[in-house]
């Protein structure tokens, strides 16, 4: 690591606006194995309701590690600066950072007719990179009143450069229908659900056949669709302390976003009909739908189709089961605190 005050470097850089000028550098390397004890080898414990008198009973664990495992090394390069204004009442401090992670260690499920539900692996490259800044700020300065401001933000991107020789894609956690997943070439992780089928101007295409019970339902047997990170891009926060005589009023809050959750809780909520989304339960046409002309063999926009079965069958049939209707955006505006002393 690398740092020079240039204000003192170059004195004829302050003044009384701009006081402090600081920058720094950084370069890193570590190695780390991201493992339990004894995670290099199939582990066994003692198998349920074992031992039973005398007779021992051993399990082997769900979880394989891959025979070539090898630790995993970070590289990161930082690059940042402090800035200070008015007489140090305002300050700045910024980086930009990347990282580039070789051989990560992650645990990822594979199918169990192997005999484990788990592999721990080497990931082959990620990378990860960002922008940091810190601003304090002095807004009021009297004999009784004080009143001070903290903003934080960040932004976060990485990318998997290379997986696994062979393999474009691990999945990593949740359900078959919605979860996430690693992928080569791709932000991780990665939130895919099972999502509506579509025609080529975007509309929904429905079940058009005047014969069968889903008539005017969506099909459901759309692709896995990728809808983005689960994890957050945006990262603010914001505190402030005002102080009158005796008394001082701190609150601090925070924002993340940038990122998609998926809500097994609003599946669920659609089979028992406690959704608010499912209370249409009379004959309607789907929003925004079309369906397959015989006539001229090409998708036209539906606009006398109604779904039948719209009471029941319609959502627990149809809608559950398009996950897609349940990926929403994950970002939050919080307090985290507040208080007066």
């Amino acid at each position: 690591d690398a740092s020079a005050v240039i204000t003192e470097l170059l004195p004829v850089l302050k003044t009384n606006f701009l006081s402090y000028i600081k920058v720094r550098a950084g370069y890193n390397k570590n190695g780390n194995d991201n493992l339990p004890l004894y995670g290099l080898d199939p582990s066994f414990s003692n198998a349920a309701n074992f031992p039973y008198g005398n007779t021992v009973g051993i399990s082997v664990g769900n979880t394989l590690p891959d025979a070539g495992l090898m630790p995993e090394f970070v590289r990161t390069l930082e690059f940042g600066g402090e800035l200070q204004f008015l007489n140090n009442k305002n300050n700045v401090d910024f980086s930009y950072y990347t990282q580039k992670s070789e051989g990560q260690v992650l645990t990822v499920a594979i199918p169990t007719s192997t005999g484990f539900s788990n592999l721990v692996l080497n990931v082959g490259q990620t990378k990860n990179w960002g922008y940091e800044a810190d601003v304090k700020l002095q807004l009021l300065r009297t004999s009784k009143v004080q009143w001070d401001l903290n903003l934080r933000g960040s932004i976060n991107e990485n990318k998997v450069i290379k997986l696994y020789p062979g393999v474009k894609e691990f999945f990593v956690s949740g359900y078959s229908y919605g979860g996430t997943y690693v992928m080569e070439n791709q932000v991780y992780p990665m939130l895919k659900a099972t999502s509506y089928t579509r025609d080529e101007f975007g509309r929904v295409i429905i079940n058009s056949s005047a014969t069968s019970p889903s008539q005017g339902h969506p099909i459901t047997t759309g692709p896995l669709k990728e809808f983005g990170r689960v994890t957050p891009k945006y990262m603010l926060g914001a505190g402030t302390s005002v102080s009158f005589a005796n008394f001082t009023l701190t609150t601090n809050w925070e924002y993340r976003g940038g990122n998609v959750m998926f809500s097994d809780l609003a599946k669920q909520m659609t089979f028992t009909g406690s959704g608010k989304w499912t209370e249409n339960r009379e004959p309607h046409i789907f929003p925004n739908s079309s369906y397959l002309d015989a006539a001229s063999g090409k998708y036209v926009q539906n606009t006398s189709i109604m779904t039948r079965e719209a009471e029941y069958e319609l959502w627990v049939t149809a809608y559950r089961n398009i996950n897609e209707n349940f990926v929403a955006p994950a970002w939050f505006i919080k307090m985290r605190d507040i208080n007066l002393s």
